[in-house]
């Protein structure tokens, strides 16, 4: 029976949030991104709370995110990953950013489809989420 117990401490131990770990949501708009163009830019919605008490995490600057888009789509050329093109605070622990692709590719234009990103927060505090864009 002792070992039992001592299991189930270990395990809380083990979920315990780590110090400096917010609670990052994010949703994606297609924006401007339009299929077939290079030019367009999606939006992100970006909301970092603290875990424990809800408090919205305000002041972090554009450095501590990262955006990467995780998955290739049939015909994609080029990505938006690391691409961000504007980056403002909007109110209460929410950041507006927007990515563009990179165009470093020849040929390099949005496709048609679903893309998944990913949102990393690093720093003093640190978080991530995943979103799902869908290109017309």
């Amino acid at each position: 029976m002792k070992k039992k117990i001592a299991t189930l401490v270990m395990l809380g131990a083990a979920i315990a949030p780590a110090a400096g770990v917010v609670k990052v949501q994010a949703v994606m708009s297609q924006g401007t991104a339009v299929a077939g163009t290079s030019s367009g830019q999606a939006a992100i919605l970006v909301q970092v709370n603290d875990p424990a008490t809800g408090a919205a995490i305000t002041g972090l600057p554009q450095a501590n995110f990262q955006v990467v888009d995780q998955l290739s789509l049939p015909g994609q050329t080029c990505s938006f990953t690391n691409q961000i093109t504007s980056f403002s605070e909007t109110a209460d622990g929410a950041y507006e950013i927007r990515v563009g692709l990179a165009i470093t590719a020849r040929d390099c234009a949005w496709v048609r489809g679903t893309y998944l990103a990913g949102i990393k927060i690093s720093g003093n505090v640190q978080g991530e989420s995943i979103a799902t864009l869908t290109v017309r």
